[in-house]
């Protein structure tokens, strides 16, 4: 009975809401390729079908409700869906590029219900412009590169608490989704958010490029208990395309389409660590074909059941316990080649999700996802409502066991 009571107690925790700052640093740029990142018509909406909670993002060249068929048929749009880590599957998400005016008219929600649906099935018009991307764990490694403990899935534990917040930023024109958790087998926090935008920029928070182009997964993870400070941090995160159809560009994985734009997922050289702009190691190789943690239910429809795989490996500096990453999707000019990495660089903030810190910024296996809970509300309102419930349940427990 008090161990029962210790798990109900442990279920009542609750995350305080993070506190994400959305806006552009003022004065950074995408300086190169701008006319490319030049504004688009995009929407952003939360999905939540019982089984977990999900960001959809749609992008186009022109207006879909208003422009003529004629128009539209030389346009071009992109669709992106990315799940919240939950119990049984890591973040992932799904970037779908095609031209047309079908593509055009997709509607995101509707694309991500049959995408995510009990049989999951790929909107015919975006076949063959598809990439994907998960944050698949972090680990612990000394000065000799040998790991020490076991990966850490950034997995959501059963009867744990979380946040999940949406975002705005920018009078609307950056949004986003969040959730922060502490996955099993550390004492660190970690926060993965999903941000799209309407116009291209620098957001304060993790110096994070943005474009109407591109579909960021920002990931931070704050107080990682490293056992040594001589010791760093890894993190692996997945590419994923058709088999044969992407080829790997420096630290990209890119998709080429004929007569149309690249699709591409990236890894970026850069990451926020202690508050600071620094570069970091990233390694691409050929991953195993058996993922552990991913939806690949979903996977083999959007991409086909054989499909490829690279793992980037990030290595932080030594002694990192605080890290702010974001690996993206996009199409198009590759949004991190947007930015002038001159060393020469300029002071600006950079905000965390608890507080404001100064840095330098250069203007430079088959499973179908399933919470452990019910699907959240579309707000920071989900957070105060497990909590509500947790503490309910944590109480009854308690009367049950003194009388």
């Amino acid at each position: 009975m008090r161990s029962f009571i210790a798990i109900a107690l442990v279920a009542a925790v609750v995350f305080a809401a993070p506190s994400i700052d959305l806006s552009f640093l003022e004065g950074l740029n995408l300086t190169k390729a701008a006319e490319e990142f030049a504004y688009r018509f995009t929407s952003a909406d939360v999905f939540s079908p019982p089984f977990g909670t999900f960001y959809t993002w749609r992008s186009s060249s022109v207006d879909p409700v208003t422009s003529s068929s004629s128009m539209k048929a030389s346009a071009n749009a992109m669709i992106g869906v990315g799940a919240l880590p939950g119990s049984l599957s890591v973040p992932f998400a799904v970037l779908a590029y095609a031209t047309g005016e079908a593509a055009v008219n997709t509607n995101a929600l509707s694309f991500a219900g049959v995408l995510l649906s009990a049989t999951p099935k790929l909107d015919a018009t975006f076949e063959g412009g598809v990439m994907a991307m998960a944050a698949l764990d972090m680990q612990e490694y000394d000065p000799n590169g040998n790991p020490v403990g076991r990966p850490i899935p950034f997995l959501l534990p059963l009867l744990s608490g979380s946040s999940e917040e949406e975002l705005s930023g920018d009078e609307g024109n950056v949004n986003g989704l969040t959730r922060t958790f502490t996955p099993a087998g550390t004492s660190a926090e970690v926060t993965v958010t999903y941000v799209s935008a309407k116009k291209a920029g620098v957001l304060k928070y993790g110096n994070t490029p943005v474009s109407p182009r591109s579909y960021e997964m920002i990931i931070e993870i704050k107080n990682f208990p490293l056992t040594d400070d001589k010791n760093h941090v890894r993190m692996n995160v997945a590419f994923l395309s058709a088999i044969g159809s992407a080829t790997v560009k420096g630290k990209a994985v890119v998709l080429p389409r004929l007569g149309q734009e690249d699709v591409y997922t990236a890894a970026c050289d850069y990451a926020i660590v202690e508050g600071q702009r620094v570069k970091v190691e990233v390694n691409l190789e050929v991953a195993p074909a058996d993922f552990s943690y991913i939806t690949t239910a979903v996977l083999n429809a959007a991409l086909g059941p054989n499909f490829d795989a690279q793992i980037a490996h990030i290595d932080f500096p030594a002694g990192a316990k605080n890290i702010i990453y974001d690996p993206v999707l996009g199409a198009g000019a590759i949004i991190y080649q947007a930015l002038d990495d001159d060393d020469s660089s300029t002071t600006s903030s950079t905000t965390s999700t608890t507080s404001s810190a100064t840095s330098q910024f250069s203007a430079s296996s088959s499973v179908i996802p399933h919470s452990s809970h019910a699907p959240a509300p579309s707000s920071s309102h989900a957070s105060a409502a497990t909590a509500a419930l947790s503490l309910l349940v944590a109480l009854a427990c308690v009367v049950v066991y003194l009388f």
